[in-house]
């Protein structure tokens, strides 16, 4: 991971990551809701189950990684 300069610059793909994982999350939830427990289930799970903590451990190493280089700078 490339050192980034500016916070936003460090977490926008982690945020990303962690925004798919939500829309996917809640249209699995619509679809059970609904009428397509299949479909639900084939969206929902990648989502909850590989998306949210890829997306949260890549967002927290972004962090961390992020003060430690500022704190070195100054």
């Amino acid at each position: 991971m490339a050192l980034e300069h500016s916070l936003w610059r460090a977490v926008r793909w982690p945020l990303v990551v962690l925004l798919v994982a939500m829309v996917g999350i809640a249209t699995a939830t619509i679809l059970d809701e609904v009428y397509s427990s299949e479909w639900s289930l084939t969206i929902g799970a990648p989502s909850l189950w590989l998306l949210l903590p890829v997306g949260a451990g890549w967002l927290v190493v972004a962090v961390v990684t992020y003060l430690m280089h500022n704190r070195r700078a100054r």
